[in-house]
C-alpha cells in the first residue's frame, strides 16, 4: 500500500524530532543539561548616542535604529571640592635637639609620630615634678643645709678655725693684715696653714651656733696653734692661692692655672674675674715677650665681656712684634664671631689655621666657629684635625675641649660610633661633672633611655645652671610615656641659665603640641621663646606649627619662611611651610592657586633632600597631595607610588584611588578604596570610614547623568501650558526662554519636563532673570502633582524658588498638608540675606535632593539654592519607582500682572538613562 504524501511528511517529521532527542541526549552526557536561568535585574544606563540638536533626533533614530538617542551625558567623575577628601595625615615631628645632638640635617634622628606619642597633659596646678629630675638635686642640697645648719661643715662658710696643740678648736675671724702668710701651706687643704708659726695668732672668737662674739680678740702663742683653717670664701682661696705663687719667672705656669681655676670653678664670682685679669697683667710684666701672657689675658677679657677691651688689646698686638702671630688672628677671629661678624671671623679663624697649623686651638676655634654656623661637616674635619695636633704636653683641659668638640661635632652629624669612642677617650682625661652631659647625649644617641636618664639627672644635680641637664632628663621621661614629669622638668629648666632659656621652652611647646587641647598654651610659650632667640629655627619650626594648627596660616608661612632663611636644609620645617600652604589653599580665595604652585615647589625640594636622607613617605604623600589638587595627575601619582615603595599603605592608596577616579576609572577607584578599607584595622579609624563612604558616593555618582538644555530651539521634551493666558508668550531661542505678556486672567501656565521615574531625580538648575515682573509669581518646581477627586491637583513634594509678585521666594512642602510641621516658606522680606538680586541680570536657582548614601535610610532631603548658597532644607522621601516627578518653570498671573522674565542654561541631573 503505498504512502500518500502526507503519511510521508510525517514520518519525516518524526524521524528529525527523534534526531534531535537523541542529540541533545548525547549532549546532555558530555557537559550536563542545559538549564535556562533568569538573569537577575542590573540597572545600567542605556548606551546612547548623544545628540546635541532636538532636530537631530530623528535622523539619529534612523541611522541608528537599535540605539536609543539620548541628550544626556554621565557626569565627569565626582572630585575635589564637590568630593570630600581624605583627612590630612599630622606631619612628623622634631622632639627637642639637645646642644650634644644630632644637627638640622640630621633631625630625621629626632621626628617622633604624633599620633603615637599622643599626650593629655594634666592641668597646671596638678603638675609636680619627681625629686630626681624637676631640679636637679637642688632641693637636696637645700634641705642638707637647713639640717646641717650647726655642723662644722656650714660654719666653714663663715668662721675661720683654730686648732691648738691641745686638740682644741676654736672659731671665730682671724685678725692682722699678714694672717695668709703665717705659718707654712699644706698639700692637702688649700685653705689651711699649719706649723710652725713665727709670730702670735689673733682671733675674734665667736660662738658659731649663735654669732655672738666671745673674746674680741684672743691671742695664741706660736707654740700653741697646730693648724689654722681659713673660712671658705672667695677671698680667702684667692689670697691663699696667691701666696703659693713663686716670684718671677718661676711662678708663671703656677699663675696660668689659678687662671684657668679662676675662669672656671671659680668663674661665677666677680672678685675671680678681677683677679684673673690681675694675675695675666702680672704675667705679661714678668714676661712681655711671652706671648701666653696676652693669650691669656685676652681669653679673661672673652670671658668678662669687656670686648673694648679685647679690641684695643688685638689693636695693639696687630701693631706690635707679635702681628704675625697665629693667636692673634685666632682671637680677633672669635671674638667677631661673637659680634656677628661672621664673614671676616672665618676668614681670621682659617688665616690663624694656616699660621700655625701644629697648634691644636686654631682648629678647635674653627670646628667650633663652624659647628654654630651649620657646617657640621667641615667642623667635624677640623675637630679630627685638631685632636691630631694634641700631644701629652698640652694641658688636660684643652685636651678634654678638643675630645669634647669632636664628640660634639660627630654627634651632629649622627656618627654615634666616633662619638662614643671619644667619649671614652675623654672619660680618662676628666671625670665627674665635665663628662655627664656628653655620656647622657651618647647614650640618648644610641637609644639607652635608661642610661641617658641616670646621666642627665646626675648632670642635672652637680650643674644647677645647666639647662641641657634637665630638659635631657625630661626627654627621657617622654620617651618613657612619662609625660606630666617631663612637663616639670622642662618648666624648672626655665629658670635655669638665661641664655639657654628658649630651649627649655622650645621643649615645653614641644610637649603641648602632641596635646591637641594645649594648642594655645603652645602659641604662648613658644612665642616667649621666640622673644628670647628670635632666630632660632627650631623654635621657629614649633611656633610655624603652633600657628598651622591654631588656622593662623599667614603668621605660620612668615615664621615658617624666616626659618627656612636660617636654615634652607630644615626639610621638616619646608614641609610644614607646604602644609600650611596646602590648608590655606584649600579655603579657596584668590591666592590658591600661587599658594599650592609654591607648596609643590618646596615640598618637590624638601622631597629630594629627604631621599638622600632615609625613608618618610607621609612627605610624599604631601607631595602628591599637593600636586593632586593642582591637578597635576601623572606627576601626582609618581609622589604617590614613591611613598608606597618607602612604606605609605594607607593614605597612598586612598589618594591613587582618587586619581583613577578623576581619570575616569570608577570601578577600580570603589575596588581600590573598598580594599583599603578592609586593610585598616581599627573600626573607629577615620582613615576607614572615609573610604567607605567615598566608595559609596563615587558609585552612586558615576549612575548619574545630565540633560542641558540651553534653550537655542523649542525641544520636544518640553510641554508648555498656556490655556486660557494667550497673552502671555513663551519664546524658545537664542539661548533663552522669554517668558513675556500683560494679563487679567488668573490662570497658571506653564513649561513642564516630565520624569518618568521621579525616584531618578537628583538635581535641576536654572538662570533665571525677572526682570520687570509684577503681580505676577513665577518660579522654579519639582512636584509630584496629580489629579485627586473632583479634578482637584494634589501633590506631596512641592519645592518652589523664584519670584512672588513682589520679592524672590522659597517654598518647600512634604505631605498633603501645608501646616508649620510639614512646610517651609519665606521671602526678601523675611530673610533679604538670603536672596541677593539684581534685576536684569541672571541668579542660578537649584532645587536638589541629597540622599546620604553612607546609611540605609530611605529619607533624603530636598534642599533649595539662590545664586549657589543653601537658603531651605526639608527632610523628605521620594519613592523609588515608576511614579512621575514634574519639573516646571511656572507663572501664576494676578489681576493686572505683567510678566517678564528670562530663563537661561537649564541642567537636569537624573539616575540612569
Amino acid at each position: 500500500m503505498a504512502l500518500r504524501k502526507e503519511q510521508a511528511l510525517l514520518l519525516a517529521t518524526g524521524g528529525l524530532l527523534a534526531l534531535l532527542v537523541v542529540l541533545s541526549r548525547g549532549a546532555g552526557d558530555s557537559g550536563g543539561t542545559p538549564r535556562a536561568k533568569t538573569k537577575s535585574y542590573e540597572r545600567i544606563a542605556i548606551p546612547g548616542r548623544i545628540v546635541s540638536e532636538p532636530a537631530a533626533l530623528d535622523a539619529a533614530q534612523a541611522r541608528d535604529p537599535f540605539l536609543v538617542p539620548t541628550r544626556t551625558v554621565p557626569l565627569t567623575p565626582l572630585d575635589w571640592p564637590e568630593l570630600e577628601l581624605p583627612p590630612l595625615p599630622d606631619m612628623p615631628l622634631v622632639r627637642p635637639p639637645l646642644p650634644l645632638g644630632p644637627a638640622v640635617p640630621h633631625y630625621d634622628a629626632l621626628r617622633v609620630d604624633p599620633h603615637a606619642f599622643a599626650v593629655v597633659l594634666k592641668p597646671e596646678s596638678n603638675e609636680a615634678a619627681p625629686a630626681d629630675v624637676s631640679d636637679g638635686g637642688d632641693v637636696e642640697v637645700s634641705a642638707s643645709t637647713t639640717t646641717q645648719a650647726g655642723s662644722e661643715s656650714a660654719w666653714e662658710l663663715t668662721y675661720d678655725r683654730v686648732e691648738t696643740t691641745d686638740n682644741r678648736s676654736y672659731w671665730g675671724q682671724v685678725l692682722g693684715d699678714n694672717r695668709f702668710l703665717q705659718g707654712s701651706t699644706t698639700e692637702g687643704d688649700p685653705r689651711a696653714v699649719s706649723s710652725p708659726f713665727r709670730a702670735p695668732v689673733l682671733l675674734r672668737r665667736v660662738d658659731p651656733e649663735t654669732g655672738k662674739i666671745i673674746v674680741a680678740q684672743q691671742t695664741f702663742e706660736p707654740g700653741q696653734v697646730g693648724r689654722v683653717v681659713f673660712a671658705n670664701t672667695i677671698d680667702n682661696r684667692i689670697a691663699l692661692a696667691r701666696r703659693r705663687i713663686p716670684g718671677g719667672e718661676d711662678g708663671l705656669r703656677e699663675r696660668e692655672r689659678l687662671i684657668a681655676r679662676l675662669l672656671g670653678p671659680e668663674g661665677q664670682h666677680p672678685e675671680a674675674l678681677d683677679e684673673a685679669v690681675a694675675q695675666a697683667r702680672t704675667y705679661i710684666e714678668i714676661a712681655p715677650s711671652d706671648k701666653r701672657g696676652f693669650e691669656l689675658l685676652l681669653e679673661v677679657y672673652a670671658r668678662t665681656g669687656e670686648f673694648e677691651k679685647e679690641m684695643e688689646l688685638l689693636d695693639e698686638l696687630a701693631g706690635g712684634p707679635l702681628a704675625d702671630a697665629a693667636f692673634v688672628a685666632r682671637e680677633r677671629g672669635i671674638l667677631e664671631a661673637r659680634l656677628g661678624l661672621d664673614e671676616v671671623a672665618e676668614e681670621h679663624l682659617r688665616e690663624a689655621l694656616r699660621k700655625e697649623e701644629g697648634d691644636p686651638r686654631n682648629a678647635l676655634a674653627l670646628s667650633r666657629y663652624l659647628a654654630d654656623h651649620g657646617a657640621e661637616s667641615e667642623a667635624l674635619r677640623f675637630a679630627r684635625l685638631a685632636k691630631s695636633r694634641i700631644s701629652p704636653a698640652h694641658a688636660p683641659s684643652l685636651r678634654f675641649d678638643v675630645l669634647f668638640q669632636l664628640a660634639r661635632a660627630a654627634l651632629a652629624e649622627a656618627d654615634v660610633d666616633l662619638a662614643a669612642r671619644t667619649l671614652d677617650e675623654a672619660s680618662v682625661v676628666a671625670s665627674g661633672e665635665q663628662i655627664l652631659l656628653l655620656r647622657g647625649s651618647v647614650a640618648l644617641a644610641k637609644g639607652d633611655v635608661a642610661g641617658a636618664r641616670s646621666a642627665f639627672v646626675s648632670a642635672a644635680a652637680s650643674l644647677p645652671d645647666s639647662v641641657e641637664a634637665l630638659v635631657g632628663a625630661g626627654i627621657c621621661s617622654f620617651l618613657e610615656k612619662n609625660n606630666d614629669e617631663a612637663l616639670a622638668a622642662f618648666r624648672n629648666a626655665e629658670s635655669r641659665d638665661p641664655l639657654m632659656r628658649q630651649l627649655a621652652l622650645a621643649a615645653q611647646g614641644f610637649l603641648m603640641l602632641l596635646d591637641p587641647a594645649r594648642i594655645g598654651d603652645a602659641v604662648a610659650v613658644l612665642e616667649r621663646a621666640r622673644t628670647v632667640a628670635p632666630r632660632d629655627p627650631y623654635v621657629l619650626y614649633l611656633l610655624g606649627r603652633a600657628f598651622r594648627k591654631s588656622q593662623r596660616y599667614a603668621e605660620a608661612r612668615e615664621v615658617l619662611d624666616t626659618c627656612l632663611r636660617q636654615r634652607f636644609d630644615f626639610v621638616e620645617a619646608a614641609m610644614e611651610l607646604a602644609r600650611v600652604e596646602l590648608e590655606e589653599a584649600r579655603l579657596g580665595g584668590s591666592g590658591a592657586f600661587e599658594l599650592l604652585e609654591n607648596a609643590e615647589r618646596i615640598a618637590a625640594r624638601a622631597c629630594s633632600a629627604q631621599l638622600e636622607r632615609g625613608k618618610e613617605p607621609l612627605y610624599h604623600e604631601l607631595l602628591g597631595i599637593v600636586r593632586y589638587h593642582l591637578r597635576k595627575n601623572d606627576r601626582a601619582r609618581v609622589a604617590l607610588e614613591t611613598a608606597q615603595s618607602q612604606g605609605g599603605e594607607v593614605h597612598s592608596k586612598l589618594w591613587l584611588a582618587l586619581l583613577r577616579n578623576r581619570l575616569g576609572h570608577t570601578p577600580e577607584a570603589v575596588a581600590m578604596l573598598r580594599d583599603t578599607a578592609q586593610y585598616i584595622k581599627g573600626e573607629d579609624d577615620p582613615f576607614k570610614a572615609w573610604a567607605e563612604v567615598t566608595q559609596k558616593r563615587l558609585a552612586f555618582h558615576r549612575g548619574k547623568r545630565q540633560l542641558s538644555d540651553d534653550f537655542e530651539a523649542h525641544a520636544a521634551h518640553w510641554r508648555v501650558e498656556r490655556k486660557g493666558q494667550e497673552k502671555i508668550r513663551w519664546v524658545f531661542g537664542e539661548g533663552q526662554l522669554a517668558v513675556r505678556g500683560e494679563t487679567n486672567t488668573e490662570l497658571p501656565c506653564f513649561a513642564r519636563y516630565t520624569i518618568d521615574r521621579g525616584g531618578d531625580f537628583v538635581s535641576v538648575s536654572i538662570d533665571a532673570d525677572f526682570g520687570a515682573t509684577s503681580a505676577a509669581e513665577i518660579y522654579l518646581r519639582v512636584s509630584d502633582e496629580k489629579e485627586a477627586g473632583g479634578g482637584n491637583l494634589r501633590s506631596t513634594i512641592d519645592a518652589r524658588l523664584g519670584f512672588n509678585g513682589k520679592y524672590p521666594f522659597a517654598y518647600l512642602r512634604r505631605g498633603a498638608q501645608e501646616n508649620e510641621k510639614t512646610t517651609t516658606k519665606f521671602d526678601a522680606q523675611d530673610r533679604p540675606d538670603a536672596f541677593p538680586l539684581r534685576r536684569g541680570e541672571f541668579t542660578t536657582l537649584e532645587i536638589e535632593y541629597e540622599v546620604d548614601v553612607s546609611t540605609d535610610a530611605e529619607e533624603g532631603s530636598m534642599v533649595l539654592r539662590w545664586g549657589g548658597q543653601e537658603i531651605a532644607r526639608q527632610k523628605m522621601r521620594i519613592a523609588a519607582g515608576n511614579r512621575e516627578l514634574y519639573i516646571d518653570i511656572r507663572c501664576v498671573p494676578k489681576l493686572g500682572s505683567k510678566v517678564d522674565a528670562r530663563f537661561a542654561k537649564f541642567r537636569l541631573v537624573r539616575l540612569g538613562q
